[in-house]
């Protein structure tokens, strides 16, 4: 009986931790008047100074990070995740972070949102909160050449933008790593294939390790 109580009590605190760290999304105000400029963005809370800024693809919006968002909240990190894919959002995504407290920052965006992300990094000459960025398939966008921040792309052997991407790697100042995956999956579409667990797997501990 007392081994039973004591498994009980074990489980039930278990079942208490997990449900306060894996806290429900805040969406954020949005609006013509809003920091957001129309777009749908959800804060996922954490403590520390750690967190994200998710920018989706062309046809995805926040909800398509909701995973990646969820695995780093588990880990303590907060994320803003953004439906826009370009750069005032990611801005106003970063001084939201700021603001609540949050000064290590990874941008991670897929397709037009790493293009986004790559057009933000251009554009302000030192975002010294951003100390890392991933790049899944930038569909456009010039080298970080003058970037010291640490940089991860992800492409598919196959998809049309392969050697684009290798080439904007290739161009960039380290740190940075490129995670070649075989097929033609781009992006985002790479969390509906058999490569999801090893890519998410990598996001997060490029994330959480640095």
């Amino acid at each position: 009986m007392r081994t039973c109580l004591l498994n009980l009590l074990v489980a039930s605190c278990v079942a208490f931790a997990g449900d306060a760290v894996a806290q429900t999304p805040e969406i954020l105000e949005t609006g013509t008047d809003s920091a957001f400029y129309m777009s749908d963005a959800a804060y996922y809370p954490a403590e520390g100074d750690k967190a994200a800024v998710f920018v989706p693809g062309f046809i995805f919006n926040k909800e398509s990070w909701k995973g990646l968002a969820t695995k780093l909240q588990e880990s303590g990190i907060a994320s803003v995740a953004l439906s826009a894919k370009s750069e005032n959002p990611i801005r106003r995504a970063i001084q939201e972070l700021v603001r609540r407290g949050h000064k290590d920052i990874v941008l991670i965006g897929g397709s037009s949102g790493a293009a986004a992300i790559l057009n933000t990094m251009e554009q302000v000459v030192s975002i010294d909160v951003v100390s890392g960025v991933v790049l899944m398939s930038p569909v456009r966008g010039n080298p970080m050449d003058d970037q010291p921040v640490d940089k991860l792309f992800i492409v598919s052997e196959e998809e049309k933008v392969f050697e684009n991407v290798k080439a904007l790697h290739d161009a960039s100042m380290e740190p940075k790593s490129i995670m070649t995956i075989p097929g033609k999956a781009h992006a985002q579409f790479l969390f509906y294939g058999p490569d999801k667990a090893r890519v998410e797997a990598a996001i997060v501990e490029f994330v959480t390790s640095r």
